[in-house]
This record gives C-alpha cells, sequence and structure tokens, in this order.
C-alpha cells in the first residue's frame, strides 16, 4: 500500500528572524534549508518526492510532500527523516565547538538547546484513487499535529545571562565579571558590548561570519548606502576599504560610512585599550575625508526590505488531478526560486531568501519598486499564479528584528487585497505609513510618475495639505468639490511636472491613502535623484 506523506520543519519566522547582522539573518535561512534538505532526502529513498521538486534543489521549502514506495512505513520514514533533520544540526553544533578553545562555550546547555530546537511535524494516509481529496486531507492532518506543540523546558544554568535573540535560552558563551563576554570571544563572534548568544544564535554567528569573509554578504548598512555607492570612484572606495582593514573589519566598510557607527567602533577601541584618544581622533578625520569622498553631502540612512509569498496556492494547488501535475508545478515554483535571487541581485538587492512562494531579500531603496514589479511578472509567467509583495523602508541602525517583522507586515497588507503590493514607511520619528495597492492598477507606474514630480520640484508641502483637505472635508460634502479642491491646491503649487490626480480616487477615505501615498512618494525622491545618475 502506497502513502502519502506531508512533513513539516520549524520553526520557520524564529528560525530565521532572530539576527541582530545580516550575517545571521542568511545563515539562519541557509541552515533550515539543508535542514529540511537532509529530511527530503531520507524520504526521496522511499518515495517520489512531490513538493520540493527535488531534494538536490538549490532552495527548497520548509515543507516536503511525498509518495511513499507500496510497503514503505510511513512512521518509519517519517522517523527516520526526523533524525537526518536533528543530526544535521547537532553535528553543526559540534563543528562549531571545535573551532573554539575549552571553556569558550557551555557544551552541555549548548547541546540541549541544539537538540530541542527543531520543531518536526508529520502526517500520512494511505492513497486512494483521488489524489486531490488524499493531499487534502493530508494537509488537514499536519495542520491538526502542528496545532498540537510539544513545549519542553530549555535546559537552564543558574546565573547564566539570556540571549537577547532568543531570551527563552541562556547564553551560551564564557563570561566573566558583571556578566561579559571575554574580548577573544567578542572579537571572533564580532559582538556588541554587552551582547550574549544562545547555541543557535552561536552557529549562525559563526556560519554567517565565514559568509561575510569570504565577500557573500551586505551589511544593512551598505545597503542603505547603495544608490552612492554604485556611482562613487573605485579609488575613493579603495581608501575606505583600506581604513577599515585596518582597524579589523576586514572586507565590511560599512561602519565608516556613517559618522554614529564610526564614533562607536572608535569608542570601543579606545575601551578596550586597543587604541589611544590620539589614534583614534585621527583615524576619524581620515574616515570622515574618506566618506565625504564616496558619499558627498548627502547621508543614505533608509533600504528596503522586501517580503513575497504567492497568493491563494492552497486553492491552486486543489485544481491538480494527479501527483504528477502537482510535481510539475513543484519544479515551477523551484525555477522561480532561483529566478527570483537572480532577479533581486539585478536590482542591486540581496536575497536571504527564497523558496517555493516565499522570498525575503533587501534591495536599494531607489530600486526597490522595479525589483517588485519584476518578481511580480515573472511568478505568473512562470506559475500561472499571483504574488502578493510587501515593502518596508526602515533605517539601517533599526533592530533587524524589528526591521524584517515591519516587513512581514506590509505583505500581510497586500495578502489581504492578494495579487497587490504594499509600501510601508517607517521613519525615525514619524508615523509608519503602509500603502496597499493591487497590481491591476499597475501601481509602480504610479508611483514613479509622482516620486518623479517630487525630484523635478513639486512643492512638499502638497501631501500634507491633501490629507489636511481630507480630514477636514465633511462627510456629507460632495465627491466632485472635494476632487476641484484638490486640483486647485495642486495647480497653486510651485514645479514642473504635475501629473494629473488619478481618477479612481472618490471618497473622502481614498484621498486621505492617495495623501499617504504622496507622502512616501515625496520620501523616495531623494533617493531617485541619485539613480542611474
Amino acid at each position: 500500500m502506497k502513502h502519502l506523506l506531508s512533513l513539516s520543519v520549524g520553526p520557520v519566522q524564529e528560525f530565521i528572524a532572530a539576527a541582530r547582522k545580516t550575517a545571521d539573518l542568511q545563515a539562519g535561512s541557509e541552515l533550515l534549508v539543508q535542514i529540511t534538505r537532509e529530511a527530503a532526502k531520507v524520504v526521496e529513498q522511499h518515495g517520489r518526492l512531490i513538493f520540493p521538486a527535488r531534494a538536490d534543489a538549490k532552495s527548497i521549502p520548509n515543507k516536503i510532500l511525498a509518495e511513499l514506495n507500496d510497503g514503505a512505513d510511513p512512521a518509519a520514514v517519517a522517523r527516520d527523516a526526523e533524525n537526518a533533520a536533528r543530526d544535521y544540526l547537532l553535528n553543526k553544533w559540534h563543528e562549531v565547538n571545535s573551532d573554539f578553545p575549552d571553556g569558550d562555550l557551555n557544551r552541555e546547555v549548548g547541546e540541549d538547546q541544539i537538540a530541542h530546537f527543531l520543531e518536526f511535524y508529520a502526517a500520512w494516509l494511505p492513497r486512494t484513487d483521488c489524489y486531490a481529496e488524499d493531499r487534502d486531507q493530508v494537509e488537514r492532518l499536519i495542520v491538526g499535529r502542528k496545532a498540537l506543540r510539544d513545549f519542553t523546558q530549555p535546559k537552564s544554568a543558574e546565573g547564566s545571562p539570556k540571549s537577547p535573540l532568543d531570551p527563552s535560552r541562556d547564553c551560551v558563551l564564557r563570561t566573566e565579571g558583571k556578566m561579559k563576554v571575554p574580548e577573544s570571544i567578542r572579537t571572533r563572534l564580532s559582538l556588541k558590548k554587552h551582547e550574549t548568544l544562545d547555541a543557535v544564535s552561536v552557529l549562525k554567528r559563526h556560519d554567517g561570519l565565514k559568509r561575510a569573509a569570504g565577500g557573500e554578504l551586505i551589511s544593512t548598512s551598505m545597503m542603505a548606502a547603495k544608490p552612492a555607492l554604485v556611482h562613487a570612484r573605485q579609488e575613493d572606495l579603495d581608501i575606505l576599504k583600506n581604513l577599515a582593514s585596518r582597524l579589523g573589519l576586514g572586507r565590511d566598510y560599512s561602519d565608516l560610512l556613517f559618522p554614529e557607527r564610526t564614533r562607536d567602533l572608535l569608542e570601543d577601541k579606545i575601551e578596550t585599550g586597543q587604541m589611544s584618544e590620539q589614534d583614534a581622533a585621527a583615524y576619524e578625520e581620515k574616515i570622515k575625508s574618506a566618506r565625504k569622498a564616496v558619499l558627498g553631502e548627502k547621508e543614505y540612512s533608509y533600504y528596503a526590505i522586501l517580503v513575497a509569498d504567492g497568493d491563494h496556492m492552497g486553492a491552486h494547488l486543489a485544481k491538480f488531478e494527479n501527483a504528477d501535475e502537482h510535481l510539475e508545478f513543484s519544479e515551477k515554483l523551484a525555477t522561480f526560486a532561483q529566478a527570483a535571487g537572480d532577479l533581486v541581485k539585478r536590482y542591486d538587492g540581496y536575497c536571504v531568501y527564497s523558496g517555493g512562494d516565499d522570498v525575503l531579500a533587501f534591495v536599494p531603496v531607489h530600486r526597490v519598486l522595479d525589483c517588485a514589479e519584476a518578481m511580480s511578472t515573472k511568478f505568473y509567467d512562470m506559475t500561472g499564479a499571483t504574488l502578493s509583495i510587501g515593502v518596508a523602508i526602515v533605517h539601517h541602525l533599526e533592530d533587524l528584528q524589528v526591521s524584517v517583522e515591519r516587513a512581514r507586515e506590509a505583505e500581510k497588507a497586500a495578502k489581504k487585497m492578494r495579487n497587490a503590493l504594499a509600501v510601508a514607511l517607517h521613519t525615525r520619528g514619524g508615523a509608519p505609513l503602509t500603502v496597499a495597492e493591487s497590481w491591476t492598477r499597475n501601481p509602480v507606474s504610479e508611483w514613479k510618475e509622482w516620486i518623479q514630480a517630487f525630484g523635478g520640484g513639486l512643492a512638499r508641502g502638497f501631501p500634507y495639505e491633501l490629507l489636511e483637505l481630507a480630514r477636514e472635508w465633511p462627510t456629507d460634502g460632495r465627491p466632485d468639490h472635494l476632487r476641484k479642491e484638490a486640483e486647485r491646491i495642486l495647480a497653486r503649487k510651485e514645479g514642473g511636472l504635475k501629473p494629473t490626480l488619478p481618477s479612481y480616487i472618490a471618497s473622502k477615505d481614498d484621498w486621505m491613502r492617495f495623501a499617504g501615498k504622496l507622502v512616501i512618494a515625496r520620501f523616495l525622491a531623494n533617493y531617485s535623484e541619485v539613480n542611474h545618475a
């Protein structure tokens, strides 16, 4: 008898998003892919993978659906797949342990955290002649199983500080005096003054820094400065790189692009006795001069996080009458995952994760709208399904976990509409703004039209006057009169190019949402000025 087997590996959001550095984020994403791949390899030995299409795909999601061979024991296959996944993570921990001197890591607590970290769920049922019903039923079973989560209390050592990236778990790093991590460990793991890490976070930081050393990663600060960096002279960049190397930063010179980061770096060097105040002052002057040569008088402090997810995927899969059709669609998703990474790179971005219909990427502010539009088009062309995308524009010094969550919130706003783009602006000190629009309205074209208008001199107070007009307009006021008043305000504003106010705006609420969009467009105009200069 054949069986349909469904497996789920997690936790996904917690595994990936618990990060302070982009290196942590990328390493967490890659670890999850590798863990799922090990489980998929086991399943593939006992049947046919349906989703993902192949265990050796470059990027695979955390979910597995397979048709097991006649006679294969689904319970045994699920158990062996789980063991393979857990063993992979445990072996990674042992590899990291071998890189540290005895006593630097609390190996006992760390191994316990690793052993109990993964969430692994399985459900199966005998195959019938109706694949669609079998798939629907096994998915219901796996959802029910996940609702019965297993809760275990992590092992804790008395007096140990908690990990800020996962407060439920102890720090596994050696501490001394006032719970401070020794300088040798701080340097090795690029820790902040009072930063501590749990075992999983140590794994991610260790692997992430190796990638960064090989030039495979980019910091949020570097992404924020990308609009200027792409036009900088190589000799000026080389000066910054040389200064970064002399300060022990390796290839990552992003801390030197922002005065506050530079001051923190030099103050830390002084505090730890690595540099005198006189030498630090000399370095600060050299860095200031090099920074001005690269960035000019402007400071580029914001970057964009893009999160994408396919729409109505369950309904799409329900159309498949047999496993072959589902497998064919899985192949398309695998191809899109690869194409999405290439596409993000084409727009000067960095793809953190791309698996199936899910994408997480960092993109320069001035290119993110074009990137989102291209990705939506690519997904539809390759799969026939639609894609909702959330974009959060965030400050490069904002907590990375918070920033990623803001991008996910934008994606949720897009998902409420389906086949939509949501753009959220989170400035420091300003109220957050989110605008969601259907892709059928061709929103990027309108975004760019107004960005160009503000870049061309359209009065920057216009969005706020429009917002105030809409707020004060009587609830029973005539919509046509509101439009005429909005057109009058626009007509008397200075500036060359003045786009026509969209015809789809009718109600008072429509005008308020549109005014919010213009506030974001005005902000984006600050970055469009350097686009393709």
